[in-house]
C-alpha cells in the first residue's frame, strides 16, 4: 500500500483518547453549572421575596393613606390576601407567599415578615418595620 491510497482516518485508540478526554471535562464541568444554576434560582427567588416586601409596603401606606387598617395575614391567590396581589407584579402563578401584618402599638409601626416558596425553594421575606402615619394625631 502506498501512502498515496492510504486514507486519513482516526485510530481507534485517538478516538478512546477523546472521549476519555470529554469524560473528564464533563465530570468536572456539570456539577459546577448544576451549582451555578442553584444559585441563580436562589438569587431570583431572594429578589422576588424582597419585591413582595416592598410591595407589602406599598400596601400598607395606601391603605392607611385611605384611612383602613392593613393589619392581616396575606397569601397569594385569593382570602384575605387577594387586595395584595395587585401590588406584585410577575408574581408566577406556581409560587407562593404567605406575609404577616402586624401593627405594634408601642412602636406606632406596622411589622412585616413572611416567605415565599418558588418551586422546592423557599426564602424567608426580611422584615421591615413601616411607620404609621395617623393624619389625625
Amino acid at each position: 500500500m502506498t501512502k498515496k491510497n492510504r486514507r486519513a482516518a482516526f485510530t481507534l485508540v485517538e478516538l478512546i483518547v477523546v472521549l476519555a478526554i470529554l469524560a473528564v471535562l464533563l465530570i468536572v464541568i456539570v456539577p459546577r453549572v448544576t451549582g451555578y444554576v442553584s444559585e441563580a434560582r436562589e438569587t431570583a427567588a431572594q429578589n422576588n421575596a424582597s419585591a413582595i416586601l416592598r410591595a407589602a409596603e406599598l400596601y400598607v401606606v395606601d391603605q392607611e393613606g385611605d384611612g383602613k387598617d392593613p393589619a392581616g395575614t396575606y397569601t397569594n391567590g385569593g382570602g384575605e390576601g387577594a387586595t395584595l396581589d395587585g401590588y406584585i407584579d410577575n408574581l408566577d402563578e406556581k409560587d407562593s407567599y404567605t406575609l404577616t401584618i402586624v401593627y405594634n402599638d408601642d412602636s406606632s409601626q406596622y411589622d412585616i415578615s413572611g416567605s415565599y416558596t418558588s418551586g422546592d425553594i423557599t426564602v424567608t421575606i426580611p422584615e421591615m418595620t413601616v411607620t404609621h402615619n395617623d393624619a389625625s394625631e
